[in-house]
């Protein structure tokens, strides 16, 4: 290898551990010394060892005390290698030895601005010996700013956080270069300024990356448990303006203003949601969902009704204009269109809409019932019950399993026909219904049986997993909501693993 090449790789090697402790520069440096930057392969080997010769013959002056020698021995070899970046290290780092650090930061500022030119590596190593040869000279603030200068200080490191040791002045920065917003974040929040920390964080946010996401909603957060409304609502125009095609900072901002108490202005900004995305169904049916909580239930429908018109297809749209329904009070709408979306055949892709809306029509039929008297309570359970609502409905047969211990327990029930319903056959010819496989708690598993025909039914227990005894208790209900109301409780233990015991028989006549 050239010696010229070798000597250059070498200064570059001993630069690229300090180099790992900081981010690769993407900004120019500072402007140093005008000296032009030279070829390295363009100066002979012989000229190379000429200057080699002089710095090392100023370090050993340096070693017996003769610093004026030394001093000019460096010089000399400053004179026939300037514009050699590798030389300006090596003098550097000759001044920087023996406690010269202004010396020292002339040549690594020349060493830098020319390196940056041939290798940026090696102009960022440069930069992070300026910054602690920056610190010998007690000159923390030039040190942070070079370290500014590298590239997105979003979260500061603990070199950063050291030179940056008095919030007032680095606010006088930062309302000049954004880059500082988040060391004066990182600094306030040491300090336990709160507020202050959560108003840099919206600056960081607004002037460093209002496109971010993550960022703003961070933010916004911080601002939030502060109280500081306009701050964080601010936060949110900056990324909307920065990333308009971002919802979600709408929804964000309304809650804000809401919480704030400022509904009208809340109002505005959930509205920004469809206007940004109108014919979104999915946007549609969040904003009728956040008018509905805001007890705009005739706005909600309206939004309801764009995503059953965008998606017919789909049960989501009519489902949520029905559960608005029943918000409102309207149970009798409710519970009509409920019952619509029961009678469509949907496509197997929305899976079972009948258990997924088994809570919001248990919810309309509650209020239903509370609002009715005698003989029409009784007929409003048994439609509840043709529906399989096991909480409200009066069943011929409504048999409920519990256990005693966190396992497995299976309810196995034949009716007078032969036809078994459990876990993995959940309904029958006769109407009967399955609940819940409980495979690791106490239970219940229950089935109901809106219209039962006569006979015995047989009730068992299987001791499907787990290990050790398990108590497993049962209630039968019989004719529930007449005269003829028969309730039961049985008790069984099961001893181990695999067991199948009859627990019961019920009889209806």
């Amino acid at each position: 290898m050239n010696r010229t090449v070798a000597w250059g790789v070498a200064f570059v090697a001993s630069s690229i551990g300090a180099a790992t402790m900081l981010y690769t520069a993407t900004h120019e440096p500072r402007p140093a010394e005008k000296i032009a930057v030279r070829n390295a392969r363009e100066v002979s080997d012989i000229d190379l060892q000429l200057i080699v010769g002089k710095i090392r013959e100023g370090d050993l002056m340096a070693l017996k005390r003769d610093l004026a020698g030394a001093k000019i021995a460096w010089e000399k070899a400053r004179a026939m290698g300037q514009g050699l970046w590798p030389v300006h290290v090596g003098l550097g780092d000759s001044y920087a030895r023996n406690a010269m650090a202004a010396e020292a930061e002339v040549e690594y500022a020349a060493a830098e601005r020319l390196a940056a030119e041939v290798t940026p590596v090696a102009a960022s190593a440069l930069r992070c010996r300026r910054v602690f040869n920056l610190r010998q000279l007690k000159s923390d603030a030039a040190a942070l700013e070079l370290l500014i200068d590298f590239d997105h200080l979003q979260v500061p490191g603990p070199l950063v956080v050291a030179l940056a040791t008095d919030g007032a002045p680095l606010l006088k920065k930062a309302d000049r270069d954004p880059r500082y917003w988040p060391i004066v974040y990182t600094v306030l929040m040491r300090a336990g300024d709160k507020a202050g920390a959560a108003k840099a964080l919206a600056k960081t946010s607004i002037l460093g990356a209002p496109w971010d996401a993550n960022l703003a909603g961070a933010a916004v957060q911080f601002l939030r448990s502060e109280k500081l409304v306009d701050e964080a609502i601010a936060v949110c125009r900056a990324h909307a303006k920065a990333a308009p095609d971002d919802v979600a900072v709408w929804e964000l901002m309304g809650d804000v203003l809401r919480e704030a108490g400022r509904h009208d202005e809340a109002l505005l900004a959930y509205a920004s949601m469809a206007a940004l995305r109108p014919g979104d169904a999915a946007t549609h049916r969040r904003l009728g969902v956040i008018l509905r909580e805001l007890k705009k239930y005739s706005e909600a429908i309206s939004q309801f009704e764009q995503v059953d018109k965008l998606r017919p297809e789909e049960p989501d749209g009519l489902r949520e204009i029905a559960e608005t329904r029943t918000a409102m009070g309207d149970t009798d709408g409710a519970l009509r269109l409920f019952e619509a979306i029961l009678a469509k055949k949907w496509e197997a892709r929305f899976g079972d809409v009948m258990a997924q809306m088994r809570v919001p029509i248990a919810a309309a039929y509650r209020k239903k019932i509370e609002s009715a008297t005698g003989d029409e309570k009784a007929s409003i359970r048994k439609r509840a019950a043709d529906l399989g609502i096991i909480e409200l409905g009066l069943f011929d047969v409504k048999i409920t399993m519990t256990w005693d211990t966190a396992t497995d327990v299976d309810l196995y029930v034949t009716d007078p026909k032969g036809e078994t319903v459990s876990y993995n056959k959940r309904t029958s010819a006769s109407g009967a219904v399955y609940f819940i496989d409980d495979r690791d708690g106490f239970g219940p598993e229950t089935y109901v049986l809106a219209k039962g025909p006569a006979g015995n039914y047989k009730i068992e227990a299987h001791y499907c997993g787990g290990s050790g005894r398990t108590t497993v208790r049962l209630t039968v209900v019989l004719r529930q909501g007449t005269a003829q109301e028969e309730t039961r409780h049985e008790t069984l233990v099961l001893e181990k693993q695999g067991e199948r015991k009859a627990i019961a028989e019920a009889v209806v006549r």
